[in-house]
């Protein structure tokens, strides 16, 4: 197979079989001439265009763009789904600066990636399952969650089955206004019935058939024939997401090709699974898993005889779900069920794009987008087929599989440089300090489950006024798709308070800066965006932190803050100022305990003010920032309240000291 290199605006794909998914077509040998990023013509015998590129596609079998209608998009991912043929992921719920930005048109055609779909955010409850959920607590605050992602355009509402029930019915309810879907699993303890009369129209995973009180190993096929009619009856339809617990009984052995295509933060969370499956899963629990997958099998097939609209969906990247390939080793679940390979194929094209509202896409038609899968073998008859992909066109541009391999030896290159980035010590510059007497400096890293990921160094400074600033500048590595972080930090402590602060952060060649003030009883936040004005805000609350990615934060609580709530100035997001309420609590050792509204924070502290270590969790994410070396400059460090320093002393009294100067 040839194809010319990229000169012009037309391409011809000659001589393959061709799949159209258009309703009761039968495959046929033709030529599809695509002009710019649509189809312009499917016909046997078109006259060609001296001036258009040719593809040979003898013996090649063409098909749709594949479409995954379950997974959480990371921009790093982006190869791996176009070389698997996937050109449209629908994303359920991602970091709302992220996917707004990656799903714009243009930066699509520019990375050669999939379209995307997007939720924005999951809506979920307390404490969240992602650090990027947006939490909501109440039907007001649901409703106003969904009316700000409408205003940014979303395709959907996505769910989270933490989410409580009256915020719940609050998003059905904005969601019906706004016209969208709500999408997610069946809530825990809620009745199908009750999900699809309170406006819910999608579910994720076949657990929401199940009766109450019944699980996988021990349903009959018979007690979920009435969810499927309430389904079908409802215009619900349904993402199975098989591979979710068929990968359960899986060992993809530790030297997966998949795992080299995987940043190293995904590698760690990946093997780690896998380990802990070799030493939990017992015989016993392996057979009553393989039950319990037969039965969803039988579910599925059941759903799809019912008439349920089914999507197929990979749930990738969650471990053993990969971006691409996951979407074909669902499908292959599927047809194991006894769905048919063309049944499948007509899922994961046209059924897809009709269930989900994609018009444009899902078949090989005049005026559809250009996305266009050659592969191999007959996925009709063989739904494996789809891993023998042999060229991808992409919205009108064609991908050889040299090419396609070249971006995946790219990105293999790439994530190998990034995990011995992450073996390695993170260098960062000393932060910027006013003119004043040094109290205390600190050199931090912050370590996660994939290696090193950040560092910072602090400086403590009593200025001529006698206000104590924090200082600091920290250093994140690239990941997820980011070019890499640094975020500076100033934090002025007067008389026993936050008094003012400036945050700047920079990323993919951009700056912004938040500085902050109190007047007149109240906080005005000014904010810039590469030295442009952006907006004033105001808060009228007695701001009590900053929550700006900094270690600088904890060292202010220390300094300021007793046991209780007090209010947190944070951004979210899409860059909103909003105030939220973390709650301290101090164990006898004088260590701090904080709960906030997206999780809990531990950090535990030295006499001189200085934070020994700080443990943060968010959803399943932990992440540990550890004090490497502190100087005190001679001086008795940043002063701390009087009660924390005596339940501090009457620690050290039983525990060794370090020695640490």
């Amino acid at each position: 197979m040839l194809i010319a290199p990229l000169l012009l605006d037309l391409v011809a794909i000659v001589g393959g079989k061709v799949h159209t998914l258009v309703p009761l077509a039968a495959p046929l040998e033709a030529t599809i001439l695509v002009e710019g990023d649509r189809i312009r013509t499917v016909d046997a015998r078109v006259a060609i265009p001296a001036e258009a590129r040719q593809i040979d596609a003898r013996g090649l079998h063409v098909i749709p763009g594949l479409i995954d209608g379950f997974g959480y998009h990371d921009p790093e991912h982006d190869a791996l789904y176009v070389a698997a043929g996937v050109t449209t992921l629908r994303d359920h719920g991602n970091e709302l600066g992220r996917i707004f930005g990656s799903r714009d048109r243009a930066e699509r055609d520019r990375v050669q990636g999939p379209l995307l779909s997007i939720a924005g955010g999951v809506l979920d409850g307390k404490p969240p399952s992602t650090a990027a959920a947006v939490v909501v607590t109440s039907e007001v605050e649901a409703k106003e969650a969904v009316h700000h992602l409408w205003e940014e355009k979303i395709d959907f509402v996505a769910v989270h089955g933490g989410i409580g029930e009256s915020a719940w019915r609050g998003a059905c309810a904005m969601a019906a206004e706004k016209g969208l879907a709500v999408w997610g699993p069946l809530r825990p303890k809620q009745a199908l019935a009750d999900a699809l009369s309170g406006g819910q129209k999608g579910f994720v995973f076949l657990d929401a058939l199940l009766p109450a009180g019944r699980s996988w190993h021990e349903v009959e096929l018979a007690e979920l024939e009435p969810g499927l009619r309430a389904l079908r009856g409802g215009g619900a339809a349904l993402v199975p997401a098989l591979r979710g617990y068929a990968r359960l009984v899986e060992d993809e052995g530790a030297s997966a090709s998949e795992l080299a295509r995987l940043g190293p933060q995904y590698q760690t969370v990946w093997l780690a699974d896998l380990e802990g499956r070799r030493s939990a899963w017992t015989t016993e629990l392996r057979a009553a898993a393989n039950v319990a997958i037969g039965k969803q099998r039988s579910a599925l097939l059941l759903a799809q005889r019912t008439g349920v609209p089914l999507v197929p969906g990979s749930g990738a990247p969650h471990p053993w779900l990969a971006p691409g390939s996951g979407l074909v080793r669902e499908l292959l679940e599927w047809q194991a069920a006894g769905i048919p390979a063309s049944a499948c194929l007509d899922a994961a094209t046209r059924g897809a794009a009709t269930t989900l509202g994609l018009g444009d896409r899902g078949s090989i038609e005049p005026g559809k987008l250009a996305d266009l899968v050659l592969v191999r073998g007959d996925p009709s008859a063989d739904i494996g087929a789809l891993a023998q992909v042999e060229a991808v066109v992409l919205r009108g541009t064609p991908l050889t599989r040299a090419d396609l391999d070249l971006r995946l030896e790219a990105l293999s290159v790439a994530n190998a440089k990034r995990k011995a980035e992450a073996s390695a010590p993170i260098a960062v510059d000393p932060p910027k300090v006013p003119e004043g007497e040094l109290l205390l400096t600190c050199r931090y890293e912050t370590v996660a489950a994939s290696g090193r990921v950040a560092a910072e160094r602090i400086a403590v400074v009593r200025e001529l006024d006698g206000v104590i600033t924090l200082c600091g500048r920290r250093r994140i590595l690239p990941s997820g798709g980011n070019t890499g972080t640094e975020v500076e930090a100033r934090q002025r402590l007067a008389k026993g308070a936050l008094d003012s602060f400036e945050i700047k952060v920079r990323n993919t060649g951009h700056e912004l800066v938040v500085r902050a003030q109190r007047v007149a009883g109240q906080w005005r936040v000014e904010r810039r965006l590469d030295g442009a004005f952006i907006d004033i805000q105001n808060a009228r609350e007695s701001i009590g932190a900053i929550d700006c990615d900094s270690a600088t934060t904890y060292l202010a609580i220390a300094a300021t803050r007793g046991a209780g709530a007090f209010p947190v100035v944070r951004f979210d997001e899409g860059l909103q100022l909003e105030v939220v309420r973390w709650e301290l609590a101090l164990d006898e050792d004088g260590d701090h305990a904080i709960k906030t509204p997206t999780g809990v924070k531990f950090a535990g502290f030295m006499e001189q003010g200085a934070a020994k270590a700080i443990f943060e969790q968010v959803g399943q994410v932990q992440v540990q920032t550890t004090l490497l070396e502190f100087d005190l400059h001679g001086t008795a460090g940043l002063p701390l309240p009087a009660d924390k320093l005596e339940r501090m002393k009457r620690a050290a009294q039983t525990e060794p000291k370090d020695g640490k100067k």
